[in-house]
Parts: structure tokens; C-alpha cells; sequence
């Protein structure tokens, strides 16, 4: 499985390029990329790249889905928010793009599992598995790991 990473980095950001999420951002100048977990890492490096992509012309932070779903800290009005999860159906996650959703804000979210609780809830929605079984977590994860700087490339 860890020969294949390599292969499966490729296809994911493949797929991903060929998206058209342009949309997703709108007049938003302002991303937050959010996660749980080793999907939380993957929204670290996300963020981290994005900046570097969309800098100077929107700001982009990495916040902890926990911050979002339960916590008194909320993401700038007009803020896009970007769920990154590998099965789809985490509930801070989840809870925490619920919440975004309907404070008006746009959503987003990259899992590895197709036909996940995610899908009903984020606006836009990147497989970055392609429906594959994924049996190795450290696989998927690093698909996770370039999805989110190539949603908008």
C-alpha cells in the first residue's frame, strides 16, 4: 500500500484539478479550512498552501473543527469554510460545517469516502478517494495532504 501513495496522490490531485469549485469561494475573501484529528493536519497543511495560492487576496487560516462545532469562535462573516474529514461522517466536523452552513456562511468539504453524511451537509463536495475501499488510513490521509491547495488551483 505504501507503493501505491505515489499513484494515488497523482489520481487525487488529478480529479481535484479537473473540479471546477471557483464557485465555492464567491466574493469571499476569506477561507477556513477545519478538521479533527489527523484530518485537522491535513487542514494545517491545506491552509498552509492555500495561503501561498491565494495570498495576498484572501486570507486563509486552519481553525480546529472542536473551535467551530462547539466553542464561542465562529469564521468571519462572508467566510467560505472547508471540512476535511477521511470518512465523511465525523460529527465535530460535521457539526462544525452544520454550523457554518447556517450562520449563511459558504461550505465545502474534501472526505475520502463517497456517499457520507458530509455530502447532505457542505455545498460542494470532493471525494478525494474516488470511491475506493481505502483500508490504509496513512493512504488516504495523504491524499488529504495536497487536496485542499489544488480545490482552488
Amino acid at each position: 500500500m505504501i507503493h501505491g501513495q505515489p499513484s494515488f496522490i497523482s489520481e487525487t490531485l488529478e480529479r481535484l484539478s479537473q473540479a471546477d469549485v471557483s464557485a465555492f469561494l464567491g466574493r469571499s475573501r476569506r477561507l477556513v479550512v477545519t478538521g479533527c484529528g489527523t484530518s485537522f493536519h491535513a487542514a494545517l497543511y491545506g491552509a498552509e498552501r492555500l495561503h501561498a495560492v491565494l495570498a495576498p487576496a484572501t486570507s486563509v487560516e486552519a481553525t480546529h473543527a472542536y473551535d467551530l462545532a462547539y466553542g464561542p469562535f465562529a469564521p468571519p462573516p462572508g467566510a467560505s469554510v472547508l471540512g476535511v474529514s477521511h470518512s465523511g461522517s465525523t460529527p465535530t466536523t460535521n457539526r462544525a460545517l452544520v454550523r457554518a452552513r447556517k450562520s449563511g456562511h459558504r461550505t465545502l468539504a474534501i472526505c475520502g469516502l463517497p456517499n457520507s453524511e458530509m455530502e447532505d451537509i457542505a455545498r460542494f463536495i470532493r471525494d478525494a478517494a474516488k470511491g475506493k475501499d481505502v483500508k490504509a488510513q496513512v493512504e488516504e490521509f495523504k491524499s488529504h495532504l495536497p487536496a485542499p491547495a489544488f480545490t482552488f488551483d
